[in-house]
């Protein structure tokens, strides 16, 4: 499977914001003593933390290598091999509506028939029975 690009089909009135490329997994902490913080890798977590903050919620390319001072002062340098700069999140208030979030994926292998696509496949997600 892999993600599609379906922005063009959206209508140009709808406001969204493209998926995020880079994060880092925040614990709001408990108190003075333990206060809240950010992390970019499950490395840094320490060990009474890693009850609530699972290695799962990290990628070394989304956590680690796009949260570089140098890649982030250059939005071109971001690796994004998921392509979730394809995923949509629409915000309420941004359209007064309700806010969703909308991610199209393409099967690109049909086991039970043997078939595959080629990388550079094209095409149109409304019609396509691979696309739900």
């Amino acid at each position: 499977m892999k993600l599609v690009d379906v922005s063009k089909e959206v209508s140009p009135h709808l406001k969204y914001r493209p998926g995020f490329v880079n994060w880092k997994v925040f614990h709001k902490g408990k108190g003075k003593k333990d206060p809240q913080s950010w992390f970019q890798s499950y490395n840094e977590v320490s060990e009474h933390k890693k009850k609530l903050i699972k290695e799962t919620m990290f990628n070394y390319t989304y956590t680690e290598m796009n949260n570089e001072p140098e890649r982030l002062m250059n939005n071109n340098l971001q690796s994004d091999p998921l392509n979730l700069k394809y995923c949509m999140r629409f915000f309420p208030h941004d359209d007064n509506q309700g806010g969703f979030f909308v991610a199209v994926f393409e099967k690109l292998i049909d086991e039970e028939d043997g078939i595959t696509f080629d990388e550079d496949y094209k095409m149109d997600a409304w019609n396509n029975p691979k696309v739900r």
